[in-house]
């Protein structure tokens, strides 16, 4: 096992141990609450869980299928299902990108060209995140800082999304990339041209961007369906805003697949809710148990194809 894998196991620990140390959740009352849980709702959860895996796969394939790349939707969703497996052993939600670059760039015969489409993906995700949360921050009693750093992060990820129609930013990016490594600015310059390629595309970003859009919104309900299950009262519009918030707040890569820190913020967020700490960890708990359970798929999926080859 890499150090660094150690030291993120060590310091999810930690932050578990903090924050039920200093929050004084009851772990009694946090079981108790668990086996009070309605599993008709968990049922449902799990289905809207893989409806926004299918979204998923529908937008990267749209992507692909944008750049000339008409790989089937059978494909792309079991990518996404592998991906998510091996999300389960990786710092970030972002690791299993890796399994999907490699096994699609494979079959598509450009490993550039698939790195740009998931390069998109996760830009479009971040913008529809982000933007998401800003709203809801008009709306949530939080901290000035935090709604300060929220804004702040608005303009840079719109940015991202404006680059490939922005006139003069191949000339500007190929400047900076013509500073690297030899061996790194060819493939590099590759990447770029193919991100650019969609300045004149703007429609496909848009649609790429309702996709996204449509997966936060599927993939709340999954989280609302948890919600409902524990017997708290939250509206829809309340557990998407907090949900997307959380799913920004997780990409910072301290600890594996953000445990501790997931479950601080929704404790931290929902502390004027009223409905205790032990719900408020445990809504978090079980988004992580029920999809590293159902990521079990992409595993098999993973186990299949290896003894079919």
């Amino acid at each position: 096992m890499k150090i660094s894998s150690i030291v993120r196991i060590l310091i999810t620990g930690v932050i578990f141990y903090l924050l039920f140390r200093f929050t004084g959740i009851d772990l009694n009352n946090l079981f108790n609450d668990l086996l009070k849980i309605d599993i008709q709702s968990l049922i449902y959860g799990f289905i809207f869980l893989n409806i926004s895996i299918f979204v998923s796969g529908f937008r990267w394939r749209y992507l692909l299928n944008s750049l000339g790349f008409p790989l089937s939707q059978i494909f792309c969703i079991k990518e996404y299902y592998k991906a998510h497996f091996y999300n389960n052993f990786l710092p970030t939600s972002v690791g299993g990108d890796i399994s999907r670059i490699y096994n699609a760039g494979k079959k598509a015969g450009s490993v550039e060209d698939v790195l740009t489409t998931v390069f998109l993906e996760r830009g479009l995700g971040i913008i529809s995140l982000v933007a998401i949360s800003c709203i809801g921050m008009l709306f949530l009693d939080l901290s000035i800082k935090l709604k300060i750093v929220t804004y702040l992060m608005l303009p840079s990820t719109i940015a991202l999304l404006l680059l490939p129609v922005i006139p003069k930013t191949n000339a500007i990016l190929v400047k900076v990339v013509s500073v690297l490594p030899k061996s790194m600015e060819s493939r590099l310059l590759k990447i770029l041209d193919i991100f650019l390629s969609f300045h004149n595309r703007p429609l496909t970003l848009f649609i790429a961007l309702s996709y996204s859009l449509f997966f936060r919104v599927v993939e709340s309900v999954f989280v609302f369906f948890i919600v409902n299950g524990l017997g708290i009262d939250f509206s829809f519009q309340y557990v998407l805003v907090l949900h997307s918030i959380v799913s920004v707040i997780k990409f910072i890569p301290i600890t594996i697949n953000g445990l501790g820190v997931s479950e601080t913020a929704w404790v931290t967020l929902t502390i004027n809710s009223g409905i205790g700490k032990e719900k408020a960890a445990l809504i978090s708990l079980l988004i992580f148990s029920i999809s590293f359970i159902n990521s079990i798929i992409g595993g098999g999926i993973s186990v299949i194809e290896k003894y079919r080859r």
